[in-house]
């Protein structure tokens, strides 16, 4: 059946002898398989393919396209990084950084510097370290002299 664009299969308790399908009310119902069942879930979301790449490389500041760029052969797009990294900024789990204009902030050349912040810690240092490292990216290619002046 599909709704919404995601298929899935209704299942009936019956007993062993029962046909592999069945027929309610224009309804079809298949009988139970594992495989049928495995295929339906997916192994591992596009949340945690972000936010466990940002977690793991925790030591360092990524620009956006690089994050991309790691995760693209698993079929993660550039929408669903930005999208993912935003609800987790929001949870103080992420620190996007792009240049400062006025009241908004817009992406560097390479898009915005993205960094994970250790939840275990207190969050003025969470963000002191957060900014550390994105700091020292901006200074490994030179761009520290714009920011400051």
């Amino acid at each position: 059946m599909r709704a919404n664009l995601r298929s899935y299969h209704l299942y009936v308790l019956t007993s062993s002898r029962s046909p592999d399908s069945l027929n309610l009310q224009g309804t079809k119902f298949v009988k139970y398989s594992k495989k049928l069942a495995k295929k339906n879930v997916s192994e591992v979301s596009k949340v945690k393919l972000v936010l466990n790449f940002l977690e793991k490389n925790s030591g360092r500041a990524f620009y956006f396209k690089e994050v991309t760029d790691a995760l693209k052969d698993q079929n993660v797009k550039p929408s669903d990084v930005m999208t993912e990294v935003r609800k987790a900024e929001r949870k103080c789990l992420v620190y996007v950084r792009g240049y400062k204009m006025h009241d908004k902030q817009i992406p560097f050349k390479e898009g915005y510097l993205l960094t994970w912040i250790t939840p275990d810690t207190s969050r003025e240092k969470a963000i002191e370290k957060a900014v550390e490292k994105t700091l020292t990216i901006l200074e490994m290619i030179g761009c520290i002299q714009q920011v400051k002046e």
